[in-house]
């Protein structure tokens, strides 16, 4: 057969292929979408508002804590990096103690963040060692906090651990002790992959998490003991509060599904 003729067919036929494909992928896509919607599957996730700023969390309720200072974060470039405008980051004073205490100062850093369940969660694990910093010791373990959802658990939130040291101080390195965790879609997590697995859950429409970080130490050296009970008493005065006032109420929106 003429090559004149062969090579408009060979168009033809690859043009109907390529037509067959974009057909048959347009069918799987909307017997996909039928079969999502029939068993209530979530590919995409929608975002949901906080029930309350966290810039309006109740200082006169973080007794015996007071604000010392509020700070935000200046840089636009770094807030960007950040990935969210919804946080605050506050130095708390705890009056009950005494002034020489290592725990008397602490750091809260709560951030908030909804809709993209790809979002890597930023951790301390990260971002200190960004900065210099040199992660000492690590470890995973629970405090309890009433009034938060974890009646069934008995009261015991998950939480990481972390002894990193930073530049800075009169032997030329300052040590902090850094406590966070995640409250994410209604439960509890204190690592990050753990969060994307809770996100990720087809069945949920919505998608949220935020990150609670206490932060300890500086000059004054603080023991892995004195920590963790610090961040215990701390956690009992503003976890409930966050639950209570802030966070997005789970059961509710698990019920509108």
């Amino acid at each position: 057969m003429n090559e004149y003729v062969l090579k408009p067919l060979g168009r033809i036929f690859r043009q109907r292929a390529f037509l067959v494909c974009v057909l048959l992928l347009a069918v799987l896509a909307g017997g996909m979408q039928l079969t999502a919607d029939k068993l209530k599957l979530h590919f995409r996730k929608e975002p949901i508002t906080l029930q309350k700023s966290l810039d309006d969390m109740s200082k006169s309720r973080l007794y015996p804590y007071r604000v010392v200072s509020e700070e935000k974060i200046k840089n636009k470039e770094v807030e960007e990096e950040l990935g969210t405008e919804d946080y605050i980051q506050w130095v708390l004073e705890d009056t009950s103690v005494e002034k020489s205490d290592p725990a008397r100062h602490a750091m809260l850093f709560v951030t908030y963040y909804t809709g993209n369940p790809d979002k890597v969660p930023h951790v301390p694990d990260w971002c200190y060692t960004g900065g210099g910093g040199i992660i000492e010791a690590k470890k995973n373990t629970s405090i309890t906090v009433p009034g938060i959802g974890l009646e069934a658990e008995g009261d015991r939130l998950g939480v990481r651990v972390l002894e990193i040291s930073v530049p800075g101080g009169l032997e030329g390195r300052k040590q902090k002790r850094v406590i966070y965790f995640f409250s994410v879609n209604g439960q509890y997590r204190c690592e990050r992959n753990a969060v994307r697995r809770v996100q990720n859950n087809w069945r949920d429409k919505y998608a949220y998490f935020s990150k609670v970080e206490l932060l300890f130490g500086g000059e004054r050296k603080i023991s892995y003991e004195e920590s963790l009970a610090a961040a215990e008493k701390l956690a009992r005065v503003v976890v409930p509060l966050l639950y209570s006032e802030h966070w997005p109420v789970w059961k509710k929106l698990e019920v509108s599904k």
